[in-house]
């Protein structure tokens, strides 16, 4: 069983009503049709895959898609935005395939994710699958005549597979036979410099571990490059890149991410760019921590509080751990 106590409730309201469908099953078909394959939605309700294509296709969707890992991990932040109001904390971190410390910091750390879905998770009922019943089945007919009313072709059909421009953009463009990228010819002339940007399909999470969704890949500097980007930029955690005094622990692992900074620089240094890492200091921490060292705490929202700035043992951290990052990656 996990760890549920780490992922933040709010105010547990009763979650939105959903009256245009039979019920929250058939919601929760729906809106994950064409983000995890069937086999998955099944497990999650306790169904045969063969009830669960039967059910969407009586609401006309067709066949579903085929649907692979990296769409999965890229289609995280909509699966649970989708699922917020339609299940708990257990289904949805089956849904994701996560575990609850996953979830727990995505929610956290994500460009303030838990705060855009209202700083509260729903007390959801869990979903079970059970055989429609005739009024459903009536309901799940009208669904079907709309869907194919609006969508003669097909609901949900893609002319190419989602994400498909991550493929593009990070396909080189040059051979290795073929000169290296006209770094020292400088980006194209602008009033402005530096010029640096977000990567169009970074993950976020933990950029620096997960080396198969690089935010950077050689194929896509190449572009920024020819464009006239001279710089680029990724969001970092400093308990994530450096010693954490209080509980070290929750550092584990930031040599590797350093490591895997540094070549990131390297490579976009022969591009001609630059690597910003926007700090975003002190984060928030789970209420749990300060329990443990009550010493640091500072503002308190939700279930979180936020490491105090006033403490000089914590302004010595932020000071020792930038300086510990720009010296580990020049």
């Amino acid at each position: 069983m996990e760890a549920f106590d780490v992922l933040p409730t709010g105010s547990a309201p009763e979650p939105v009503a959903l009256p245009h469908f039979p019920d929250r099953l058939h919601a929760f078909v729906w809106r994950n049709w064409t983000l995890v394959p069937p086999e998955r939605i099944a497990m999650v309700v306790g169904a045969d895959v063969s009830a669960i294509l039967d059910l969407g296709r009586a609401m006309g969707l067709g066949d579903p898609p085929a649907i692979g890992d990296d769409q999965i991990r890229r289609s995280a932040i909509t699966m649970i935005r989708r699922n917020w109001h339609l299940i708990p904390y257990a289904q949805l971190l089956q849904l994701l395939g996560w575990t609850a410390e996953q979830l727990a910091f995505t929610l956290r750390e994500d460009d303030f994710l838990y705060h855009k879905l209202g700083h509260l998770k729903p007390q959801c009922e869990p979903i079970v699958y059970r055989v429609p019943g005739d009024d459903a089945c009536a309901r799940q007919a009208e669904i079907a005549r709309i869907t194919r009313g609006a969508f003669p072709n097909g609901a949900g059909r893609a002319v190419e597979p989602p994400f498909t421009f991550v493929e593009h953009l990070s396909r080189p463009r040059r051979t290795p036979m073929e000169n290296p990228p006209p770094s020292s010819a400088g980006p194209t002339a602008s009033h402005f410099a530096p010029r640096f940007c977000y990567s169009y399909f970074a993950l976020y999470g933990d950029p620096l571990l997960d080396e198969e969704a690089d935010p950077f890949p050689e194929g896509y500097l190449e572009r920024l490059a020819e464009v006239g980007v001279d710089g680029v930029w990724l969001p970092g955690i400093l308990h994530k890149l450096a010693p954490f005094p209080w509980e070290p622990a929750v550092a584990a692992r930031h040599s590797e991410r350093l490591e895997v900074l540094a070549r990131l620089v390297r490579r976009a240094a022969r591009y001609g760019m630059g690597v910003y890492v926007y700090l975003n200091e002190p984060r928030a921490m789970p209420t749990a921590f300060f329990e443990r060292h009550a010493e640091v705490k500072g503002v308190t929202e939700g279930d979180f509080a936020t490491l105090c700035t006033g403490e000089p043992s914590v302004r010595t951290w932020l000071r020792d751990a930038v300086e510990h990052v720009c010296r580990s990656v020049p």
